[in-house]
């Protein structure tokens, strides 16, 4: 039960009451007391009427504000605050952009997706445009050749199988390998360059190191011809190979044009014989006609 108002409490003196003559009286259990009144009614009956009643009815803080209004603003405010608070931090994380007004978690976060689909398009097209930077700043380090005729092998390999456990791989701007019967392979250099002017020599240094001793390399000698073809490989000293290697690549242009008609299938001599002779039994046919 609400409490009663101060003001609202009864002021006059029920026992000092008189009733004027005639007027119709009405039983007041206040009659019975001794002029006793108890600072709060019993309401609910349990006989607590004598002020102990506190269960029932307690005099409020007069500090308190009594105004509805009053009070849902003071209630109210700390809410609003972490209402926006939590607004903020979940549109963050959601991607709405944090903003506090009503609304904006369904009108800023589909803009704001929008927005970091196009991010993530333009970062993987920086990326993209990073990685060629890269490239060519690299193909801008190698040398291929005065004429860039070696750019052609660049990205290839060539193998070669003498027969036995090992084989052999040659990747021009790249590395050299010596490759074991399995999976295993060993590193006998990584591109270090031509060795002359010429560009006859490639040579491969910084390989894996022989069990106590130097560290692996490799030259190649080039050699021109029609096609790209590793011819041989030794080990002339411990850990020191040496490769040859023919491609086209080496060749000038005279000796391009030699590799290449060295490179066709010989001439059929048996079928320009067998062409001269049936001409010339034409030619005798003929002449005896005449």
């Amino acid at each position: 039960a609400e409490p009663y108002p101060h003001d609202d409490y009864p002021t006059e003196d029920y026992n000092a009451e008189s009733h004027a003559a005639g007027d119709e009286y009405r039983y007041n259990d206040m009659d019975d007391d001794d002029g006793y009144r108890a600072p709060y009614p019993d309401d609910d009956g349990d006989g607590g009427g004598d002020g102990t009643d506190k269960g029932s009815r307690y005099s409020p803080d007069p500090s308190l504000p009594t105004d509805p209004g009053d009070v849902w603003s003071r209630v109210s405010a700390p809410l609003r605050w972490v209402a926006r608070a939590v607004r903020g931090l979940f549109s963050r994380f959601t991607g709405g952009g944090g903003g506090d007004s009503e609304g904006s978690l369904g009108v800023i976060y589909p803009e704001a997706k929008r927005l970091r689909d196009q991010l993530a398009i333009v970062d993987g097209e920086i990326s993209d445009l990073e990685r060629k930077r890269r490239e060519l700043e690299k193909l801008l380090g190698f040398d291929f050749g005065p004429e860039g005729q070696f750019e052609a092998l660049r990205e290839k390999c060539f193998e070669f199988k003498p027969g036995g456990e090992h084989s052999y791989e040659l990747c021009p701007y790249q590395q050299a390998k010596q490759k074991g019967s399995g999976h295993s392979s060993v590193d006998l250099g990584r591109w270090e360059g031509f060795g002359d002017s010429n560009y006859l020599q490639m040579l491969f240094e910084r390989g894996t190191p022989c069990w106590n001793g130097p560290v692996r390399s490799l030259s190649v000698t080039l050699s021109c011809a029609a096609e790209s073809v590793v011819l041989s490989v030794d080990e002339p000293e411990v850990c020191r190979y040496v490769m040859a290697f023919a491609t086209p690549a080496a060749c000038s242009e005279e000796g391009a044009r030699l590799a290449r008609e060295a490179a066709l299938p010989p001439a059929d001599d048996d079928a320009e014989d067998a062409h001269g002779a049936v001409g010339g039994d034409d030619e005798e046919a003929e002449h005896d006609e005449l």
